[in-house]
């Protein structure tokens, strides 16, 4: 049975402790919440919270990046905005560098410090920019070296791609086989795009483009129908839907939820089987055509 303390950070054998706090510390960095992670080590999060001096570490504290503001082994993962206010975007910092973003120093802040560490890089001639899907960034800080696994995962990804599967279903075979992102947990169809536009093969360059020459006279197609199309004719609402939402790429779920309405009716609804009232189908092609003229006007 687990060994579970609850009686001061005393009562337990500095090894012992260390090793704790070392697994409680690779929970919260897999995505385990404070209290939740300490669950999981059998140890409660006021005495884990004491322990931690032992090994100098804190949960939100990072290993091995340089700090964003001056360059020193940084040591915490910085919200720019805070956390409570819904921030998301982090920042690698130095303790000494956190301590003037806490504003501990009045006259620093995160705003003042990322504007002087942009114009010191700039000064150095530095990369500033993100870092592509594909590279790292080299020793000097400012060339660009390629990354051999992720050129890797790229050709994989166009080779999916020129095999005929959509961006949806690309990015949840990269998700289901682990592959992550540069600076995200997860795959999403707009990133991928991105991601592969900015890295077309040669050969794969001509074929891409003849498919969306191909998909453009599609969508036109379909939008000039919805305009036209009654709402008393089941048959040519499920097959304008079908089409539209294949052309568009957009998976089940996604338009599921962008309907309200549950992943099973949008498969009827795309395999012509069955179709909403014929109240709902107007405001349903008013929808359809929204999204397409919106895909029509990124393309030029």
């Amino acid at each position: 049975m687990k060994k579970t303390y609850y009686l001061g950070p005393k009562k337990a054998p500095e090894k012992e402790r260390k090793q704790l706090v070392s697994r409680w510390l690779e929970l919260r960095n897999q995505g385990h919440g404070v209290h939740a992670a300490a669950k999981l080590v059998g140890v409660s999060f006021m005495t884990l919270y004491n322990w931690k001096s032992d090994l100098d570490e804190r949960p939100n504290k990072i290993v091995g990046k340089p700090c964003f503001n001056c360059g020193e082994l940084a040591e915490y993962d910085h919200h720019v905005v805070p956390n409570s206010r819904g921030g998301k975007k982090k920042v690698p910092l130095c303790g000494i560098c956190h301590a003037k973003a806490h504003h501990m120093n009045k006259n620093m802040t995160i705003a003042t410090m990322v504007k002087e560490t942009l114009a010191r890089k700039k000064a150095n001639n530095q990369y500033t920019g993100k870092i592509p899907y594909g590279y790292d960034l080299a020793d000097n800080g400012n060339d660009l070296i390629e990354n051999e696994e992720e050129k890797q995962v790229l050709d994989q990804v166009w080779e999916m791609r020129l095999a005929g599967l959509s961006y949806s279903k690309i990015c949840d075979d990269l998700n289901s086989r682990g592959i992550k992102p540069k600076n995200s947990k997860r795959w999403s169809r707009g990133s991928l795009r991105g991601i592969m536009l900015r890295n077309v093969p040669s050969e794969a360059a001509v074929v891409e483009s003849e498919k969306q020459e191909e998909r453009v006279k599609t969508l036109k197609h379909l939008l000039e129908q919805i305009r036209k199309a009654p709402t008393d004719n089941e048959e040519l609402f499920c097959s304008l839907f079908s089409g539209t939402m294949n052309a568009l790429e957009m998976s089940s779920k996604e338009s599921a939820r962008e309907f309200g309405v549950g992943r099973t009716t949008i498969s009827r609804w795309i395999r012509k089987e069955n179709a909403p009232h014929p109240a709902m189908r107007k405001p349903i092609f008013v929808m359809l055509e929204r999204w397409v003229v919106d895909w029509l006007r990124k393309q030029k």
